[in-house]
Formats: structure tokens, sequence, C-alpha cells
């Protein structure tokens, strides 16, 4: 799992964008990234993408991706 494309993901601020993770690390983040060999490609349309919640416990509004609160 340390190496992976997420094509597509829904960012914070609206857009859209690419993420490359190359062993565990983001390498990359930008439009029409390219798999390197070994790489798992993750279709990640109509998904949020967010950073690694370090606290177990963490609060998430969901109206700043858009959701409605219900």
């Amino acid at each position: 799992m340390g190496n992976m494309l997420i094509r597509a993901a829904a960012l914070r601020n609206g857009s859209t964008a690419d993420i490359l993770i190359t062993d565990g690390v983001i390498a990359e983040i930008g439009h029409d990234l390219q798999a390197p060999e070994g790489h798992e490609v993750v279709e990640a349309a109509g998904r949020v993408a967010y950073p690694g919640f370090v606290d177990g416990h963490s609060h998430m509004d969901k109206t700043l991706v858009g959701m409605p609160w219900y």
C-alpha cells in the first residue's frame, strides 16, 4: 500500500487532482499523472481525499465539501 496513484480525487478546495504516493509518501499532486510500474491505481472520482487524521477522534464538517449536514 505504499505505492499508488489516486486518480481524480476531490480536494477540500473543490477541485480534483491525481495524487501519486511512492514509498508511503506523497510524491506529486497534479493532473493526468502516470502511474510508475508497480503502483496500484485507485479511481477516486466522486470521493474526497483527506490527509490522514492523526487524532483517533476528529470532527469533520461535511459542509466544507458541499455535502448537506444530515
